[in-house]
C-alpha cells in the first residue's frame, strides 16, 4: 500500500488502503488469523493467457515501480509535516489574536516568516496555492513522480522517460525533504519557543495589560 503526497493531513488508517505494483506470476501463500486460529493455503498467480507475457520485462517494471514507491514515502512524510505545521499556525494565530500587540509582535512576524518558508518548500512539490491556469513551465516534483510511474501498458519494461523521471525524482525528492527538514529544525523550532514564551508568560501578559491604550 502507498499513500500519496497532498495538501491534507495524512490520516492514520486502521487497515491498509491497498494499491501498489501488480503481483508477479508465481506461487503464493495466503494466511488468515482469527483469535488463536490460523489457516493458510497456497495459490498460484498466472499471467493473462490472452496477451503476450515477457517475464523479464514484467520483473523490470515491477522493480521500477517499487523504486518509485520507495522514493515517494519520504516525500509523503515531508508534505505531511508541512500541512500539520500550517494547520498548527492557523490555530495558534487564532489564539494569539486576543493578546496585546505589544507582546506578540515579534511572534507574529516570525509566524509570517515560517508560513512563507513552508509554502515555498511546498511549491517544490506542487503548484503555488494561488496559481491560476496551466501556464507554469516550472517542473514540480508531483509531475516528476507521475512521469516516473508512467510505464507503457502490457508487460513492457520501463522506458527511457520513466527511468530518467525516476532519477529526477530521487534528486528532487532529496532536495525537497532536505528543505522541509531545514525549515522544521530552524524556523519551526524558533517559532515554537517564541509562541510558548508569549502564550505561557502570565507576567508578560500582566505587564502588557497595563500598557493598553
Amino acid at each position: 500500500p502507498i499513500s500519496w503526497p497532498g495538501r491534507e493531513i495524512q490520516k492514520k488508517e486502521k487497515f491498509p488502503s491497498g494499491g501498489g505494483p501488480q503481483v508477479l506470476p508465481g506461487e503464493y501463500t495466503i494466511s488468515m488469523n482469527m483469535g488463536n486460529h490460523t489457516t493458510t493455503t497456497l495459490f498460484e498467480v498466472k499471467p493473462d493467457p490472452r496477451v503476450p507475457f515477457d517475464a523479464a520485462a514484467h520483473q523490470q517494471r515491477d522493480m521500477h515501480r517499487r523504486l518509485v514507491m520507495k522514493e515517494v514515502e519520504p516525500i509523503v512524510d515531508a508534505m505531511d509535516q508541512i500541512q500539520r505545521a500550517l494547520a498548527t499556525i492557523e490555530v495558534v494565530k487564532e489564539e494569539l489574536k486576543w493578546l496585546p500587540d505589544s507582546i506578540k509582535k515579534e511572534t507574529m512576524e516570525l509566524t509570517d516568516s515560517l508560513k512563507t518558508a513552508l509554502l515555498t518548500a511546498e511549491e517544490l512539490y506542487t503548484e503555488p496555492r494561488d496559481a491560476k491556469g496551466t501556464g507554469s513551465v516550472t517542473e514540480r516534483l508531483s509531475s516528476v513522480m507521475w512521469d516516473a510511474f508512467s510505464i507503457n501498458g502490457g508487460d513492457m519494461a520501463p522506458g527511457g522517460n520513466a527511468i530518467r523521471a525516476l532519477e529526477r525524482l530521487q534528486e528532487g525528492g532529496a532536495e525537497f525533504c532536505a528543505e522541509v527538514a531545514t525549515v522544521m529544525s530552524d524556523l519551526w523550532s524558533t517559532w515554537l519557543q517564541s509562541v510558548e514564551t508569549v502564550d505561557r508568560s502570565p507576567q508578560r501578559l500582566f505587564e502588557a495589560a497595563g500598557e493598553q491604550e
